[in-house]
């Protein structure tokens, strides 16, 4: 999923411009993780000092570096920096004013959207950590909020990491119950009020009886990286772990190997956006002053090219805001990977998607029509945002929607069940829950082949969708069919991509 010269970077430079050791293999690794002897470590000496900096979260373009440090010249005696990309290099660091306070900030991460930076804050210099958000709004950076108590405790929270699609947050604690000193947990949004749920250990299969620290959930929302020091298979102190979420288990935690992890303490991993580099922070031998900030470009494994699917559900008529549900198909796997509630508090729906697939995106909100989106991403697309502003219309006489994610057979009016589901059973929900609405379902193919040939066609591919919706228990008298064969293009018929844009089925609401 999921970085670009996108909302989020708009947001954030906007806001920032005011003012060598050897490889050997490990019996417990799998050879996908061995990490090539030529991906070496590189220390950023432009932002490092002798004093710590870590944890550092990058703006989706890459030209924008948020970090935390204990350096001297901030206003407290941690504070939140941030640097610009010059070139190849980073330039001066500079204290992010907006945020810091004369306590101790540290530990942050940004929002897809880029309007919220999860950090913590800790008014008593170490023995209480809470995790706040710190909103942005109108280019002002509002008072932080404290997350509510089913994230923090009178314990101590920190190091939050929050998901692409903004319902996830990752957080470490030391509270009791844990199985050891600092365990990782993690918490869910309510679909319906956008809250955020109790949270839950996230288990024994990446806690330990010691320390978990700095969780990093990637874009794909199913990897999660973390350190650890309360395992056998470690180099140093900390090492550098992974962990997948399949089948609704996170499965057993990986060393991701001698790169990533020196006889020293690593810690904070993140992923850039276009996944060609890892940044982490370590005190391993070439630090200049205690933890510093790392980078490493990616090995050909561990990289996941996606992109971010973001923007706004709103009414057509009055551009409120909607609550809505958004469905993600890989159609390729013939299965839905990721189901998003937007409501009308957060607004914005983000969701993150590897290259290489073709997607099929639908939104749909009780009352509504609901929109319909195709999008395939090359194997070697490299990370972009794609946005939409979706406008939904209310269900009613004289709208048409075009569905671009029902399928059939090459030629035949065979429809492809597995790939279409999703959209048809979108289409079986609308008029069910509107009995008296009546609609006309249009086929349209390109114009490859004879014109007779494509017009019947048409009609039978539009009688197909109506014997669907039929067995799924719509009335038979509020359907209509016609084809229109090759007659009504919506693109040229020169290209493929032009060429599968006509051969489309459309839905009238008559009354």
């Amino acid at each position: 999923m999921r970085v670009q010269v996108a909302l989020f970077a708009t947001i954030i430079l906007y806001h920032f411009n005011k003012a060598d050791k050897p490889i050997f293999p490990l019996p417990y690794l799998t050879p996908d993780m061995y990490f090539k002897k030529e991906s070496k470590a590189i220390n950023i000496k432009p932002l490092n000092t002798i004093y710590d900096e870590y944890q550092p979260t990058l703006t989706l373009d890459e030209q924008v570096i948020l970090f935390a440090s204990t350096r001297s010249g901030g206003m407290g005696s941690e504070d939140f920096w941030y640097a610009k990309r010059e070139g190849d290099s980073w330039g001066r660091p500079i204290n992010f004013e907006e945020v810091n306070t004369p306590s101790v900030d540290a530990a942050a991460c940004i929002s897809p959207d880029g309007k919220s930076v999860y950090h913590v804050r800790d008014e008593n210099k170490g023995s209480l950590c809470d995790i706040y958000v710190s909103i942005i709004q109108e280019g002002k950076w509002q008072p932080p909020i404290r997350l509510p108590n089913t994230i923090n405790t009178v314990y101590w929270e920190s190091q939050p990491s929050i998901s692409a699609d903004g319902n996830m947050l990752f957080f470490v604690s030391n509270r009791p119950g844990g199985l050891g000193m600092h365990d990782i947990y993690w918490s869910r949004r309510d679909p319906v009020t956008g809250e955020w749920l109790p949270a839950q250990n996230i288990g024994n299969n990446i806690n330990t009886a010691e320390s978990e620290f700095s969780p990093f959930i990637h874009p794909d929302g199913k990897t999660l990286y973390f350190s650890s020091n309360g395992r056998i298979d470690c180099y140093g102190g900390y090492d550098i772990y992974k962990s997948v979420y399949e089948n609704g288990v996170w499965s057993p935690a990986i060393n991701i190997g001698t790169v990533f992890n020196s006889e020293e303490d690593d810690k904070y991993f993140v992923l850039s956006p276009n996944g060609e580099y890892a940044y982490f922070s370590s005190n391993r031998e070439g630090s200049i002053g205690g933890q510093d900030l790392w980078m490493i470009k990616t090995p050909k494994e561990e990289k996941k090219p996606y992109i971010t699917l973001t923007g706004f559900v709103k009414d057509a008529l009055t551009d409120k805001i909607l609550d809505a549900t958004l469905t993600i198909t890989d159609h390729g796997a013939g299965k839905v990977i990721a189901v998003i509630n937007t409501n009308n508090i957060i607004g914005k729906y983000a969701a993150v998607v590897q290259a290489g697939g073709i997607y099929g995106i639908t939104i749909s909100k009780e009352g509504y029509t609901f929109y319909s989106e195709y999008v395939s991403i090359p194997t070697d697309h490299t990370f972009k945002e794609f946005v939409r502003d979706i406008k939904l219309q209310r269900a009613t006489k004289g709208i048409t929607v075009v569905m671009n994610n029902i399928f059939f057979e090459s030629g035949k009016a065979t429809l492809n069940v597995q790939s279409s589901k999703v959209e048809l059973d979108k289409l079986v929900k609308l008029l069910k829950e509107n009995p008296h609405i009546k609609v006309t379902i249009t086929g349209h193919t390109d114009n490859v082949g004879q014109p007779e040939k494509n017009k019947l066609l048409s009609e039978q591919r539009a009688n197909s969708v109506r014997e669907y919706l039929i067995k799924q228990g719509i009335n038979e008298s509020s359907i209509t069919t016609k084809g229109m064969g090759d007659t009504k293009p919506i693109a040229d018929n020169i290209t493929e991509e032009g060429r599968r844009k006509n051969r489309r089925i459309e839905i009238e609401i008559n009354e």
